[in-house]
């Protein structure tokens, strides 16, 4: 009897080693996978939590940043300023999304995604957007110049991305 005749060849071992390897990773992966309809993890929801010391907070702060801006420009001076807020500070939190289409149409569940258990289970946050600003109002000394109001409201329109129609200026 040959050496050679008894013995599989090595690539054949090899090959069915690597085909039993993705088979179990395949496995592993339907299992892990299947959750059934169309999902997507990390989706975001938005929840608007408006707790008025910290608009007030930031509203005074707006407000303080607007006047030493508007003091920065020539012939302008004792500046107030009023600003309006379109809405309140929003929090991101994660979600799960998973839709169903059937007969009478498609249907979407949101679940938030939770960590913790019992008592200590929290939602998984993932950011906070500011609130976005409505107006502004500044009423200084140099207000009832033009060039003044044309300079202020552009640069107000630009630093805080609102529409020109959204600033008012006059003087004292």
């Amino acid at each position: 009897m040959d050496k050679n005749t008894s013995k599989k060849p090595a690539f054949k071992d090899k090959r069915f080693l690597y085909l039993a390897l993705l088979a179990v990773a395949g496995l592993v992966l339907m299992l892990l996978g299947g959750r059934g309809g169309n999902s997507t993890t990390g989706q975001s929801v938005t929840v608007e939590h408006d707790t008025a010391g910290e608009l007030e907070e930031y509203t005074a702060a707006l407000r303080r940043d607007i006047a030493a801006l508007c003091e920065q420009v020539g012939g302008v001076s004792d500046v107030t300023v009023a600003v309006s807020l379109e809405c309140g500070f929003e929090y991101v939190y994660a979600t799960d999304q998973s839709s169903d289409v059937n007969a009478s149409g498609s249907e979407t569940q949101i679940k938030y995604i939770t960590v913790g258990s019992g008592s200590s289970e929290t939602t998984v946050y993932i950011t906070e957007k500011l609130p976005r600003i409505g107006g502004i109002g500044v009423v200084c000394r140099g207000g009832n110049d033009a060039a003044v109001v044309r300079r202020l409201t552009s640069l107000l329109s630009a630093a805080y991305n609102i529409g020109s129609n959204k600033i008012y200026i006059t003087g004292t």
